[in-house]
């Protein structure tokens, strides 16, 4: 991701205002702590405050859109680490835990003449004009 771009976030999802850490572990009347971890994951898979506590509730649908050099092949076999970041640290830790993720790439930038720029662009267009 592009340090712009990560800086970006950092300045605008602010803890507090867009996310934040769940409440502590109920005790038990002996006063030990939940942390047995067949406990937490089911927690987690069932919902429960588990993980960050997302503020932004009311966004349900979030949309990247990128541009690659690399082939698609290459970006997915490096990570695609601004996909990833956008569609699961960022959307699963401050938005609608049902908020979906659409990504539109360009790839192989480098080699793609203005037929397929122009044709990605439509594309762009057509997912905004229909999706959101």
């Amino acid at each position: 991701m592009p340090a712009m771009l990560k800086g970006y976030f950092d300045r605008t999802l602010l803890r507090g205002e867009t996310w934040d850490f769940p409440p502590p572990p109920s005790s038990h009347p002996g006063g030990e702590t939940t942390t047995n971890m067949t406990t937490n994951v089911m927690t987690n898979i069932i919902g429960n405050n588990v993980g960050l506590s997302p503020k932004l509730t009311n966004v349900h649908r979030v949309m990247g859109i990128s541009t690659y050099g690399a082939t698609r092949f290459t970006t997915l076999a490096s990570g695609d680490n601004g996909r990833n970041t956008i569609s699961t640290a960022i959307r699963h830790g401050n938005f609608n835990p049902r908020c979906t993720c659409r990504w539109l790439g360009l790839y192989d930038l480098d080699h793609c003449d203005l037929d397929g720029r122009t044709e990605f662009l439509n594309e762009v267009r057509r997912v905004v004009r229909e999706e959101f």
